[in-house]
């Protein structure tokens, strides 16, 4: 188990207590609901999916979700509330691409939330995202816009300090998507090292696949 994993696999209980990434997820999913036509007929793939916070928030919308994530500690977390809240349309997968893993199944959607930046190489990511879509299919991808390293409390894991939005977008395009477009999902206002309180721009990009 690498240091990256362990880190959230630590978290995990706990990490549903942070009021603002409460929030975060629930304004991502917001977002995604709103930029998507999502319906019953819909299988859907939630990479990095964590805690299950934006999960559990699109699942009632839709056929299945599949949630991946690469920390069993945080699949617990998830396995936990579907099996309290009595959910039978979402399913977890252990799935870690940093060390070779293979996403699989077809879907009609792939969403991710604030899991990008923890991915050193993302254009084999998103060419992954792309073999597993349906023509037709959408995804809708959330993270930080570029920002100078002071969001997370330490970068650990941390590969990406946000991103360009133009750059992914050119990105996505060469991986295959089409009607690619970005826009502010979600702020998080929040301390930061020096004491002071700053406020940060969370994207999401939706494409297509044709």
């Amino acid at each position: 188990m690498n240091k990256i994993t362990n880190n959230f696999d630590d978290r995990a209980k706990t990490w549903d207590e942070n009021p603002v990434r409460v929030k975060l997820s629930k304004d991502i999913a917001t977002s995604i609901e709103n930029s998507i036509p999502l319906s019953k007929k819909d299988d859907v793939l939630d990479f990095g999916c964590g805690s299950g916070l934006v999960t559990l928030e699109i699942a009632p919308l839709v056929n299945t979700v599949i949630g991946c994530d690469n920390s069993q500690g945080m699949i617990d977390v998830i396995e936990s509330k579907i099996d309290s809240q009595g959910i039978s349309n979402v399913k977890t997968e252990f799935v870690d691409v940093e060390q070779g893993g293979i996403l699989d199944g077809k879907y009609s959607v792939v969403v991710s939330a604030m899991a990008l930046h923890h991915i050193k190489h993302t254009q084999p990511l998103l060419e992954q995202f792309y073999n597993v879509l349906f023509s037709g299919g959408y995804i809708a991808i959330a993270d930080l816009e570029a920002e100078d390293g002071q969001f997370h409390e330490n970068n650990l894991g941390v590969h990406h300090l946000g991103f360009d939005t133009d750059k992914l977008k050119e990105n996505f395009a060469k991986a295959g998507f089409i009607q690619i477009k970005t826009h502010i999902a979600a702020q998080v206002t929040k301390p930061i090292a020096d004491g002071s309180v700053r406020t940060f721009n969370v994207f999401l990009i939706v494409a297509q696949k044709p």
